[in-house]
């Protein structure tokens, strides 16, 4: 509506397009970017607003507060799609469909309706590869929400992190981890008739974290009991607290005759790597290192007098 030189845009409703004016195509041309020329920046506007010779009232539409058009590009959001995980996390990509002006395509009343496919890759190495670069760890469809997202984190899916075979230079009881991995997400289907380009992205490991333990049969860290303690979360498992200490799951072991000494074997290349030690004990104590509970008499060397 013109009236006195000014443009009222009022009580317009698109469902998946702009609020004031809807190019239902894939790229708005300079005629139809000129109209809006004089906007500084689309998305200040929500439900209502003037600028220079345009004024705008109670629009309402799936997105594009002013102008919208047809979806163009599929892109992640690199501010909260995590870049490195440890094995076990839940996938946490954020993803959206954006049109020409940059904006989230959505809808008003559903979410957008396609599927994103989401493949978790490592390098394929040896001959059973023939010729294919990757090897799928993991796959599975995630659906578009009303917000016009697609977030990972709201359909948990743990991360598989596998494990390398060490080479003959190499000490054969450490445990060595691929590097990193590849994350690829791809729509299922066109979208307008254009078929989206797949995000894909590589992701590094982080190591298991205090109060878990990799294993190597699901590939995840998983978290150990209050009852166990872990000294090397990547290398070596949960074990049983020792009879003469407290754990709380985690490195934390604290003895429980004051001034009794403990440490821990570091060393992958020593004997039973990744247990507590009973170095030492107070006077009147003996040390006994074994689960086998036998008595220690006074004249035994453990004894400390």
């Amino acid at each position: 509506v013109v009236n006195g030189g000014s443009i009222y845009f009022a009580g317009n409703v698109a469902d998946g397009g702009g609020a004031c004016f809807f190019a239902d195509c894939i790229a708005p041309g300079t005629a139809t970017r000129d109209i809006f020329a004089g906007t500084t920046d689309l998305s200040s506007y929500d439900s209502s607003g003037t600028y220079g010779p345009f004024s705008f009232y109670h629009n309402d539409a799936g997105f594009g507060v002013v102008a919208a058009c047809q979806p163009t590009t599929f892109v992640y959001d690199p501010a909260t799609s995590p870049t490195s995980y440890a094995a076990g996390d839940s996938l946490a990509s954020r993803l959206k469909l954006e049109d020409s002006f940059g904006q989230r395509v959505r809808l008003l009343s559903a979410p957008l309706p396609y599927g994103v496919s989401v493949e978790l890759l490592t390098p394929c190495r040896g001959e059973a590869c023939e010729g294919s670069q990757f090897t799928t760890l993991l796959s599975k469809t995630f659906l578009f929400e009303q917000s016009g997202w697609v977030e990972l984190i709201n359909s948990p899916t743990r991360i598989l992190w596998p494990t390398v075979q060490p080479s003959v230079d190499q000490s054969q009881n450490v445990r060595l981890f691929e590097d990193s991995l590849w994350l690829s997400h791809s729509i299922q289907s066109q979208v307008s008739g254009i078929t989206m380009p797949t995000v894909i992205y590589n992701v590094s490991r982080d190591s298991c974290r205090d109060g878990s333990a990799y294993s190597t049969i699901t590939q995840v860290c998983a978290a150990c009991a209050l009852t166990e303690y872990v000294v090397l979360p990547d290398q070596t498992p949960c074990n049983i607290c020792p009879e003469g200490a407290s754990c709380d799951g985690t490195s934390n072991v604290q003895g429980l005759v004051a001034l009794s000494v403990w440490s821990a074997r570091t060393d992958l290349e020593q004997v039973q790597p990744g247990i507590f030690i009973l170095e030492s004990c107070p006077a009147g104590y003996a040390r006994i290192n074994s689960d086998a509970g036998t008595g220690v008499d006074v004249s035994d060397p453990n004894f400390n007098q």
